[in-house]
């Protein structure tokens, strides 16, 4: 079985995670262009790294584990296909990178980032921000999963267009029961138990979107056979 681990980043809260390995949105499809505005991803030294939500003009929400100094990270926003320039664009130097005070290597809680542009992003139809959630969704709510990660189970394949993902949410017992001793306060997990369909190690870091609002970002799986 296959499903999502996730941190949840509420307003105030700061968001989360690669881990070893491949990232992953498997069984997704092309999101419709631009009908995810708020999508962001990071290039440090001309190579793409990980990703996060624009969150207000100045402010992308990201994951710890993502860390880069901020001289070397340069945000795009306003994108859908990243083979050619669509003139959406808006390429940013990031000023200044804030991770969580109780980020958490070890089990990945905490595992969030402010990170500030040097630039006001411009808004746009093709760039907003996205509103932050104030409660956990609840289980069997459906949520949004997006991002350019691995589209291959086995291999690498990553795409040019943006890819999203619908996926359930999950109780919290079957949460624990699945990833016994590794769930905190701050996680919860969201996806599909008999596999096919999911987010795992997403880079860029994913948002989550529950009727518009981010609920968590950079969902990865641990993935359990049996």
């Amino acid at each position: 079985m296959k499903v999502v681990l996730g941190l949840l980043a509420l307003l105030g809260a700061v968001v989360a995670a690669p881990w070893e390995d491949d990232d992953k949105i498997i069984g997704g499809y092309e999101c419709k262009p631009h009908s995810q505005p708020w999508q962001v991803y990071f290039t440090t030294s001309g190579s793409r790294w990980c990703g996060g939500s624009l969150i207000s003009e100045y402010w992308i929400i990201s994951a710890a584990h993502c860390y880069k100094p901020a001289e070397m990270l340069v945000a795009h926003l306003g994108e859908h296909d990243t083979a050619y320039a669509e003139g959406t664009e808006q390429r940013l130097q990031v000023a200044k990178v804030i991770s969580h005070p109780n980020y958490n290597k070890g089990n990945n809680d905490n595992d969030f980032m402010l990170v500030k542009l040097s630039t006001r992003a411009k808004f746009n139809k093709y760039v907003q921000p996205i509103k932050m959630a104030t409660s956990c969704p609840t289980a069997g709510s459906r949520c949004l999963v997006s991002g350019w990660g691995n589209v291959l189970t086995s291999g690498v394949g990553y795409p040019v267009l943006l890819q999203c993902l619908a996926v359930p949410v999950l109780t919290r017992s079957t949460c624990t029961n699945a990833y016994p001793g590794r769930i905190t306060k701050n996680m919860f997990c969201a996806g599909y138990m008999d596999g096919g369909k999911d987010s795992c190690k997403v880079r860029p870091p994913s948002p989550l979107q529950s009727i518009s609002h981010l609920v968590l970002l950079d969902m990865r799986d641990y993935t359990v056979y049996s």
